[in-house]
């Protein structure tokens, strides 16, 4: 893959298949990001089947957003490969990577950007709320919340290390370190209909 040169501050990365129609919501909620839309961009990569080939960039085209909104395609299916190739083709000091249907706090870019640069932390990620589309919630317990980030983010910051699991939809990565150390593993992250995980484990451990 091609590397592009950072010239922005930070660019959210997202790869979608079979749920670009969320794209719109999450947009909309990067265009109410305190952070100033001059420093930033999105990168929506296109991982969807062929026959639904189009359905992203349509989405994308039907709103008018404050910043830069870059569709790509990767015919490669897998979650993992779609965000190495938004990765890749990036031009941020700095990614945040999420997924189309997150929508992110006014606060989500500042917030994790704030954290990288006073922690100097090569990787960030902060709290992830569920919640269902009836309108119900489970309440987890603390023990079971702490897999989704600090559970008093972003007041309360910890090291990533066990029982904090820094979520693939809620991170933040120092783009250079990440090229050099390596990015998402391929075999490892959503495929179709194999449901696999752990590749943001796997890149923070």
């Amino acid at each position: 893959m091609k590397v592009s040169e950072p010239s922005l501050l930070v660019s959210v990365v997202v790869s979608a298949r079979g749920n670009g129609s969320s794209l719109g919501a999450l947009l909309a909620a990067l265009a109410g990001q305190s952070l100033a839309s001059a420093e930033m961009e999105a990168v929506i990569v296109d991982n969807d089947p062929p026959r639904r080939a189009g359905l992203v960039a349509q989405t994308v085209d039907a709103g008018a957003w404050p910043f830069p909104v870059r569709v790509l395609a990767e015919p490669g299916p897998g979650l993992s490969a779609g965000r190495n190739r938004g990765i890749c083709a990036a031009r941020g000091q700095f990614i945040a990577v999420t997924d189309p249907d997150i929508v992110p706090d006014p606060q989500w870019l500042e917030s994790l950007l704030a954290a990288a640069r006073e922690e100097e932390a090569f990787a960030v990620g902060g709290r992830t709320r569920v919640e269902y589309a009836e309108g119900q919630a489970f309440p987890l317990p603390r023990a079971l919340a702490e897999c989704h980030g600090p559970v008093d983010w972003p007041s309360g910051r910890v090291p990533a290390l066990w029982p904090y699991w820094v979520t693939g939809c809620n991170l933040l990565l120092e783009r250079q370190a990440a090229l050099e150390l390596g990015l998402f593993r391929a075999d490892l992250g959503r495929r179709g209909r194999w449901l696999g995980d752990c590749e943001d484990l796997e890149l923070i451990d």
